[in-house]
């Protein structure tokens, strides 16, 4: 569903069955970063996915999920400002084709998809 690339850098968000995979690389990490979530009964319908970056972090969650559950991640390894760099300068592609794979290896997109609507709320220096 996104993918934001610059170079050997990347942000990659994709869903697929109800599960969501978040990975990046950014060049101050040493290895790549990958984390998963998903519902506890899969259901196929749509639902809104949050993910929130900050200087503490980053974490992810289904909108109705609590944190620290099968629902959510959270990962204190997270490189703001490399975020920024690239969210600011980096190629940003939204939806996706069945035949493109992202730099984990795996597919980020099973199906066409649709972006409804996109919104930044702050990317700011902190």
């Amino acid at each position: 569903m996104l993918y934001i690339t610059s170079g050997s850098e990347y942000l990659s968000v994709s869903v697929y069955h109800d599960a969501v995979t978040v990975g990046w690389k950014f060049d101050v990490l040493a290895h790549a970063q990958v984390y998963r979530f998903h519902k506890d009964e899969p259901d196929g319908h749509w639902t809104t996915v949050l993910i929130k970056m900050d200087s503490n972090g980053i974490t992810g969650k289904f909108s109705f999920a609590n944190e620290d559950s099968a629902q959510s991640f959270s990962a204190a390894a997270f490189p703001l400002k490399s975020w920024q760099k690239l969210v600011t300068s980096g190629k940003i592609m939204l939806g996706g084709r069945s035949d493109i794979q992202d730099n984990t290896g795996e597919f980020w997109c099973h199906m066409y998809c649709v972006v409804v609507n996109v919104t930044v709320l702050e990317c700011s220096d902190m």
